[in-house]
């Protein structure tokens, strides 16, 4: 921001440079992502055994490794960032349905 005239200005008075456009895009989407990980995550983190919780580290590189492929293919349009969606996304998704199938097996 400090580097560049168009953001000097703040965001409120004026509309901000592609390069922080961006990078408030990449957060926003981040936090969301970021979010529906740790929610994931918490409720991987009560299943019992050591698999589950061996798991979690691993998702949580592969989470940061979709995070930097994201942005970094984001100027490439949505191929470009298809490669971070699915390595961010995989294992929050294999987290849930491991939690439901393990809440789906202790209630029969």
């Amino acid at each position: 921001r400090f580097e560049s005239a168009q953001d000097n200005a703040g965001s409120a008075y004026s509309e901000p440079s592609l390069r922080l456009k961006v990078a408030a895009a990449f957060l926003q989407n981040t936090v969301e992502q970021g979010f529906i990980a740790v929610l994931g995550n918490l409720a991987l983190a009560t299943v019992p055994g050591p698999e589950a919780l061996a798991f979690l580290p691993a998702a949580m590189i592969l989470f940061s490794l979709g995070r930097i492929t994201f942005l970094r293919g984001y100027h490439r349009g949505a191929g470009g960032r298809a490669f971070g969606v699915a390595t961010t996304a995989i294992p929050i998704i294999c987290g849930y349905v491991w939690s439901l199938v393990d809440i789906g097996r202790n209630s029969l």
